[in-house]
């Protein structure tokens, strides 16, 4: 065996613009300084490869403070050498993806929706060794606010694409997928479902030595036809590392980032000023867990329907954190911040209101969010009184809930009311 240091692929995904070293229900995200310490520190063991599986640019505080600009530009400060896109990085359409891609400074692939014309793979060479890459953005259309053309024929694209890196002189080859592995938190804790996520790559694992995985916001290593897959937990929280050396076969693990201090990069600015607006104090910390009680998100709901002024409200609230121990979301005790609202809350956030029936609120109060990565938050005056009942959601996946639960269409009405403004007058 030989003693020279493997060469490491390193790779994080849907950091989320989680710049800021923010609080967690464990601890604290490491932020983009401590992501840039920890790669320091992995550089001066050996030689590295720093990659990204997607969704680094949006969504989160610095993404919603620079309308989708800001997380490029601050992507280049971390020292990233080839990512690929993920599905947030459309958030503003293909032709802002295409304009703010360059700002990153890294290749960024994207091989299985040609029509963006971002380039399919690149090739990192090394003192280790020549690496080639296949970025592959998320394969499922219905994941997108506005979804590109994807190529139906993913096999197809990876085999070929991996195909010509080999002709092309590359030792190894590694797939960057934004899309990962489904799971549930349960009594048991923290559990992965691979199989729905093997099928996707099984037709075309043996072609590349390693495959990063990303999107669900779960963690798993495993192997899929022989081949490593490693996903590390979101938010930079963890780093994903592939280990190539030649004549050995790949290992595949996870490392924890260390913390440190604020953002120095790019948008340094935008997030220190949103970091002194205070809006108000919590006498107690708030969290929503996966499948559990969600108390931040019932917060949130109650802020909508005060600020509304309606009977019923319901927010529904994606993670902000990895689900480690099943919290999705926390905001600690003291006080809060414009920052931390829009880390918890960082999407289009314009409300509506609907006219529903006394049992239809039942209905939509005892629904719980389709996936694990998210909770849906519920407040009201009054659960048990009769006749009609106004209520107030988010527009989008919120609206498409409620008419999905109630089986029917609901005459929805836009309020004026943004929810972080609601969220704000809570605080204040």
């Amino acid at each position: 065996m030989s003693e020279r240091a493997p060469l490491r692929v390193v790779a994080t995904h849907d950091f989320c613009c989680a710049y800021p070293p923010s609080p967690t229900s464990y601890g604290s995200l490491p932020g983009g300084e401590g992501l840039k310490s920890t790669i320091d520190t992995l550089m001066a063991q050996g030689p590295i490869v720093r990659a990204d599986a997607g969704d680094f640019a949006a969504p989160g505080a610095l993404a919603t403070l620079s309308g989708g600009e800001a997380g490029f530009a601050a992507a280049a400060d971390l020292g990233i050498d080839v990512g690929v896109v993920g599905n947030h990085e459309f958030e503003w359409g293909v032709e802002h993806l295409r304009t703010h891609a360059p700002q990153t400074g890294f290749p960024l692939l994207c091989a299985n929706a040609p029509e963006v014309g971002l380039p399919p793979t690149a090739v990192v060479e090394t003192e280790g060794g020549v690496v080639g890459f296949v970025g592959l953005t998320c394969p499922d259309p219905e994941v997108y606010v506005s979804a590109p053309s994807l190529d139906p024929d993913l096999a197809g694209v990876a085999i070929r694409h991996a195909e010509e890196l080999r002709a092309s002189g590359a030792d190894w080859v590694v797939a960057l997928l934004h899309d990962g592995v489904d799971w549930r938190f349960g009594p048991r804790g923290y559990e992965a479902i691979p199989e729905r996520f093997s099928e996707v790559c099984r037709p075309w694992a043996h072609v590349v030595d390693a495959i990063f995985a990303s999107h669900t916001l779960g963690r798993w290593i495993g192997q899929i036809e022989g081949t490593p897959v490693v996903q590390p937990w979101p938010f930079g929280a963890e780093l994903g590392v592939v280990e190539l050396a030649r004549g050995e076969e790949p290992r595949a693990y996870c490392m924890t980032s260390e913390s440190s201090g604020r953002w120095s990069g790019a948008g340094s600015d935008l997030l220190e000023e949103a970091s002194s607006r205070v809006l108000g104090d919590l006498v107690e910390p708030l969290s929503s867990r996966s499948g559990g009680p969600a108390p931040l998100a019932d917060f949130f709901a109650r802020a909508l329907r005060e600020a509304t002024g309606v009977r019923a409200a319901a927010v529904d609230m994606l993670a902000s954190q990895p689900p480690v121990d099943g919290v999705l979301s926390y905001l600690p005790a003291g006080p809060v911040t414009q920052a931390d609202v829009l880390r918890l809350y960082p999407w289009p956030d314009a409300t509506v209101v609907g006219e529903i029936g006394e049992e239809e609120l039942r209905k939509v109060a005892q629904a719980s969010w389709p996936w694990p990565w998210s909770v849906w938050g519920f407040d009201t005056t009054d659960r048990s009184g009769g006749g009609p009942a106004t209520l107030a959601v988010l527009e989008g996946d919120a609206v498409a809930h409620v008419e999905r639960v109630l089986g029917r269409r609901v005459e929805w009405r836009r309020t004026g009311v943004g929810l972080r403004e609601a969220v704000g007058r809570m605080l204040s």
